[in-house]
């Protein structure tokens, strides 16, 4: 076999060949009567089922400025409503993305979007400079799912 014939069988090997009768008529491949096709929002997981859709909870503790009066929980509440963007604008939640304050100290985040915790600690701390108490208050996670806010410490010196 010359060196030609053997390019010519590797690129026959390599051709990809049709895999259903309709493509090889040059037709697209019909979908079966059983199956609708999937919205393009909608994933499927690895074994072939729908994704479940995450919530995402988070919580912000706001008990120790709460108590000593630097600023009330449903400001926070009310600034996080203003300006929490839910595909590029602001002021559109809607059933999406859930803020509450509970007991006047914990605001509870709930959303059905993706939403990331830095986020939500950006936020707080463009509140936190706007209140100007950002020299005496820091955001500090104790776990996973949740912010709390704390008091830098000071030293007392001349």
């Amino acid at each position: 076999m010359s060196t030609e014939d053997k390019k010519a069988a590797v690129t026959k090997t390599k051709e990809k060949k049709p895999k259903t009768e309709e493509e090889k008529k040059g037709q697209k491949p019909t979908v079966p009567a059983g199956s609708a096709p999937r919205k393009a929002n909608q994933k499927k997981d690895r074994r072939g089922g729908e994704k479940e859709k995450k919530k995402s909870m988070f919580t912000i503790d706001c008990t120790l400025p709460v108590k000593d009066k630097v600023f009330q929980a449903k400001e926070l509440v009310e600034y996080f409503l203003n300006r929490i963007k839910v595909a590029g604008k602001t002021k559109n939640l809607g059933k999406s993305v859930g803020v509450n304050c509970d007991d006047g100290k914990k605001i509870k985040v709930s959303a059905e979007i993706p939403l990331a915790k830095r986020y939500l600690k950006y936020l707080a701390k463009k509140f936190l400079k706007k209140q100007e108490v950002r020299d005496y208050l820091r955001l500090v996670a104790p776990n996973k799912a949740s912010y709390e806010f704390k008091y830098f410490k000071m030293e007392s010196g001349e």
